[in-house]
């Protein structure tokens, strides 16, 4: 099977078109370098979940209709089945395809129903982090949950900063992995207030992930 790159049809004129096709083209090349038998790929159109509301009767269904998500997609309502039965999760999807809105969900239903329950989220970019803080933001306020905290943690910021974070840790903590092995790891009795708080040794309501 070979693969054909789109007709142009004007489509360098539509940026998401032209970097459709400069992705086809790449993917061409690949498959002919190693052929049909060890690389395939496959495209389709992003679906939604079926139903009339993003999961059952609950906070995170009414956080996506105060944002304006009438569904979830697919990826993101079977991500949410997976964690909901206590299963381990890798979601890879394309850029802004929701991966955020899935953990950031199941993270905002737990604190709702264990106010004293921890999340970590690794970021390997400090700008993401300060992008996902604010997404966290948006997430709690429409969830009427102002007082889930959260708080970054990572080089800039500074040592009175850093011990209150530890000594009165927040909901969620966000942090990169030059921070998660230089000071969690390797210096972990400073975080035993956020270990007793959350759990984390043991407890099944905390929630690392990398993003």
């Amino acid at each position: 099977m070979t693969l054909q790159a789109p007709e142009n049809n004007g489509s360098t004129k539509r940026p998401a078109a032209a970097a459709r096709r400069v992705v086809y083209d790449l993917l061409a090349r690949i498959q002919a370098d190693w052929g049909p038998d060890q690389f395939f790929w496959q495209s389709r159109a992003a679906m939604t979940g079926i139903g009339s509301a993003p999961r059952t009767a609950t906070l995170a269904a009414g956080i996506c209709r105060r944002l304006g998500i009438e569904r979830l997609y697919d990826h993101q309502r079977e991500a949410l089945a997976v964690i909901e039965r206590g299963e381990n999760l890798v979601l890879a999807t394309a850029t802004a395809s929701g991966k955020s809105l899935v953990y950031m969900l199941d993270l905002i239903e737990r604190i709702a129903v264990r106010p004293q329950a921890r999340g970590l989220l690794v970021y390997p970019l400090k700008a993401l982090a300060q992008d996902q803080l604010r997404a966290w933001q948006r997430l709690a306020a429409a969830g009427g949950m102002d007082g889930a905290g959260a708080a970054i943690y990572d080089g800039d910021l500074s040592a009175w900063r850093r011990r209150r974070v530890r000594e009165a840790p927040p909901n969620l903590v966000l942090t990169n992995p030059e921070m998660l092995h230089l000071s969690f790891l390797l210096d972990s009795p400073k975080f035993y207030r956020l270990q007793a708080a959350s759990g984390i040794q043991s407890s099944p309501c905390v929630r690392i992930v990398v993003a």
